[in-house]
């Protein structure tokens, strides 16, 4: 028979190439014999078999061909410790990728199993010429066995179906990877990727790739390393120098979107995938969002442990500074937490990053990382996209200077999650200009401002260490329907140049036990790494005061308000609670609210003020219209006059009128009392 060639034109690689050539090329020729054998009409007794075509004999098994350990092939066999029946097993099963004439030779032959890919009677044919080798051959194929358990083999087997008829597959990117490409199973693909260390100055003095090495030390047990820091990307940059160090990559597993409708085997395989790439590549797997896996497969988290037992992979588990994993049973497991970095050598880091960058003179970007706080890692993206917002801004590419609206942009952008059903993102589109309240509540408005510009320099003094948590800000407004409680949130929000996350309690309260709580987490978790303002309208629907313990419902319901309480005092970022009564929320989270702040229904003195607040610049009124008169007619809350003002205008423009006239007014807030039940004074 005549062999294909692969390689006519070979790469950089070609010395491995050709290792793995001559073992391809040396179990062909085995398969070649075999299959001339079975055409044959006469039966062949296995004593009658040369010492050439036999593929074991224990005395005459070694390799022919030499493999070196700095090859791949030779790297696989010594990184899983495969025996060299174990090898030959995993090549035969990719000899149709080396040359699809031995898959077609396969389907000839095999009755049982018709297909490109061998089964277990066709590899048992061609490696197990007598019974005293095939109990090893079964051996390979156990489920606990080292082809079968780290994910070079798998068997494809029918309902019903024997053993010998099941079909030995190995993907093909095990077999790109023997040629010398690394990619991704497409499995995988959707979950991990090889994660590149960013050319940026280290900020934490070297501390943490020390730890790191020194949770590496240990060569008689594996030891899995958590992590604990604020941001993710972060945490990857630290273990990805670390691992630099030691000329290890580091393969990055996101569970973040890991979905419960997800079968377990599908998101076994896809663990097992993950193990078996930092294996083949000697290198370091960092899981993030691992509380997912132990939320929703709690099964596989104990099959995690027993796999990661048997092996000396270096792990690292990513978590934030808050919340507990279960201990990976079998396995020494120690805690990192990740060293704060002052704001000023972050400062310091971007104004370096800018100084080769034209800026304009009035660019503060202290402000901005206050209020977006970027990992570090994105800052050369997030340069790159400022700059493209300029070039959009500038447009005829005369290179004007960078400014703060360029990297709020891109700032912006950059922080934004996606919530789905859980919360609406609204950018601002009203500011304090369009605000009007009392001045007691302003002044309390004014206070929460600077908490949040000034919260991390405070605490960079001294107080993250007296509180510990709690060091969060949130706010309760109270107060009647319409008094400006939503209108506020969004003009905070706009202050801060960040969006407002209003969260949709119809899709957060969930009747099941437990789903409230799922709900919640998801928010919080997401909103970790948003830079909004997250508002909960409505909050007493889903904070309101725990009641005695009767039944199931009400201890759920209790359960509820004590996992926002814990969440609400761990959360870093802004939070703003709404309600029109006070008195239904749980006294518990008075103690923990950084500010309550009361909406009272406005007066005369504040009712004329957003009588003449509320008119846009392009519309025109009546010289007769006194706000004062209308504002003492009429007990309205701002949320009213702003519909009377509304329908008024409407009103005028249906008749033609270039001018609001007060008839017009009158009759709108007519309607607009009508609906609360209140007339117009005359």
């Amino acid at each position: 028979m005549t062999l294909s060639p692969l390689f006519e034109n070979p790469p950089a690689w070609t010395e491995d190439n050709n290792i793995l050539r001559a073992q391809f090329d040396r179990l062909a020729k085995v398969v070649a014999a075999w299959s001339q054998r079975m055409a044959s009409p006469i039966y062949v007794d296995s004593d009658e078999i040369t010492p050439e075509e036999r593929a074991i004999d224990n005395e005459e098994y070694e390799d022919p061909a030499r493999i070196t350990s700095d090859c791949r092939l030779g790297k696989l066999l010594a990184r899983f410790q495969l025996s060299g029946l174990e090898r030959d097993v995993l090549l035969l099963s990719l000899l149709p990728e080396y040359d699809i004439v031995y898959g077609e030779l396969y389907s000839r032959t095999q009755m049982v199993s018709p297909g490109i890919r061998p089964c277990v009677a066709t590899l048992m044919a061609i490696l197990c010429p007598d019974w005293s080798s095939r109990a090893q051959f079964h051996a390979c194929l156990l489920a606990d066995s080292r082809l079968m358990r780290s994910g070079l083999l798998m068997l494809q087997q029918k309902e019903h179906a024997t053993l010998s008829e099941a079909v030995v597959l190995a993907d093909n990117a095990l077999y790109l990877w023997l040629l010398g490409h690394d990619a991704l199973t497409p499995e995988l693909a959707l979950f991990a990727r090889w994660f590149k260390v960013p050319r940026l100055p280290d900020l934490t003095s070297g501390l943490t790739d020390k730890l790191l090495q020194c949770c590496l030390e240990s060569e008689e047990a594996p030891v899995v390393t958590v992590l604990r820091g604020p941001n993710t990307q972060e945490q990857l940059t630290s273990i990805a120098r670390a691992m630099g160090m030691r000329s290890k990559q580091v393969l990055s597993l996101d569970l973040t979107h890991l979905a419960e409708g997800l079968r377990v085997e599908t998101v076994q395989k896809v663990l097992r995938l993950a193990i078996r790439e930092v294996r083949l590549n000697d290198g370091c797997l960092a899981i993030s969002s691992a509380e997912r896996l132990v939320a929703t497969y709690p099964l596989l988290w104990d099959w995690l442990a027993q796999m990661l037992s048997e092996l000396n992979v270096p792990v690292m588990l990513l978590m934030p500074s808050t919340g507990t994993l279960p201990r990976l049973e079998g396995v020494s497991q120690i805690e990192v937490t990740m060293p704060l970095v002052a704001s000023d050598a972050t400062l310091r880091l971007w104004q370096r990053q800018l100084s080769d960058i034209t800026t304009a003179p009035e660019l503060d970007i202290a402000p901005l990382l206050l209020r977006f706080n970027p990992d570090r890692p994105s800052i050369p993206r997030l340069i790159s996209e400022a700059q493209l917002y300029q070039r959009l801004r500038d447009e005829g590419y005369a290179h004007a200077p960078l400014d703060s609206d360029d990297l709020r942009h891109a700032f912006q952008l950059h922080t934004q999650q996606s919530y789905g059903k859980l919360a609406q993102r609204y950018t601002p589109l009203r500011s304090f200009d369009d605000v009007v309240i009392d001045d007691e509540a302003r002044q309390h408005i004014d206070e929460m401002l600077a908490a949040v510009r000034q919260r991390e320099t405070v605490l960079e003094q001294g107080f993250a260490r007296k509180l510990a948590y709690g060091t969060g800000i949130s706010a309760l407004f109270y107060g009647d329907s319409g008094t400006g409680k939503t209108m506020v949130a969004e003009a905070l929000a706009g202050e801060l140049g960040v969006d407002l996350i209003k969260i949709d309690l119809s899709a957060v309260v969930n009747k099941y036990i437990g789903e409230t709580e799922k709900n919640l987490a998801r928010i919080f978790d997401i909103a970790g790494q948003d830079a909004g303002v997250l508002f909960f309208d409505e909050a007493d629907a889903l904070f309101g005061k725990r009641s005695e313990v009767k039944d199931a419902k009400d201890r759920n319901a209790n359960i509820e308000v004590a996992y926002l309480l814990q969440r609400l005092e761990n959360y870093p970022g802004l939070v703003i609670l709404a309600t029109n009564h006070r008195n239904h929320l749980d006294s518990a989270f008075s103690r923990r609210l950084t500010f309550m702040i009361r909406f009272p229904f406005p007066d005369v003195i504040l009712r004329e003020r957003m009588w003449r607040a509320i008119w846009p610049g392009a519309i025109s009124l009546a010289e007769n219209i006194d706000f004062h008169q209308l504002a003492l007619r009429a007990e309205m809350t701002g949320a009213s006059i702003r519909n009377a003002a509304l329908l008024a205008s409407w009103l005028a423009a249906e008749e033609g009128d270039s001018h609001i006239q007060l008839h017009h007014i009158e009759r709108a807030i007519k309607r607009e009392l009508a609906k609360i039940g209140r007339v117009l004074r005359f």
